[in-house]
């Protein structure tokens, strides 16, 4: 597991550069339905679905956020005010380590299988922290191509 953390956390870093380095992170760019804000917003709140609400713990984040930011979502006025670019950026680097050591505890002891849109069911901790890397890396993409196209 330590070469998933280790990645989640390499992904993170990733994505906390696009956000330090874009000029706008708040502009959809054209060809796509959201940008790098919501973007990086989403990755924070789909860590806490697939890791925390699947495995019956508590997530960190309010549920407006959640429900701002989670699957099937899209940029609307306002999302911005409810996470500053700062508080996100903080919030980011700080997950993989707090998962990381929230694994070591033992606190993921059960977890509703879930069969995610792309394809693949999770069936355990490991399978949702190994397909959040997956995850991670698509919408990372999917940033980087924005910053391009800004």
């Amino acid at each position: 597991m330590e070469k998933h953390f280790n990645h989640f956390a390499q992904a993170r870093t990733n994505v906390v550069k696009i956000l330090e380095r874009t000029e706008d992170i708040y502009t959809v760019p054209k060809g796509f339905k959201n940008n790098v804000f919501w973007n990086a917003a989403h990755l924070l709140v789909t860590q806490q679905l697939l890791c925390y609400k699947l495995s019956g713990n508590e997530m960190t984040l309010s549920n407006d956020i959640i429900e701002a930011f989670r699957k099937g979502t899209a940029v609307e006025s306002g999302q911005e005010k409810l996470i500053s670019k700062e508080a996100l950026i903080k919030a980011l680097l700080e997950q993989p380590e707090q998962i990381k050591k929230d694994f070591q505890k033992g606190l993921f002891k059960k977890y509703t299988q879930y069969p995610t849109s792309f394809g693949v069911e999770l069936n355990s901790i490991e399978d949702a922290i190994a397909f959040n890397n997956i995850h991670e890396g698509l919408h990372l993409g999917y940033m980087m191509a924005m910053r391009k196209s800004l």
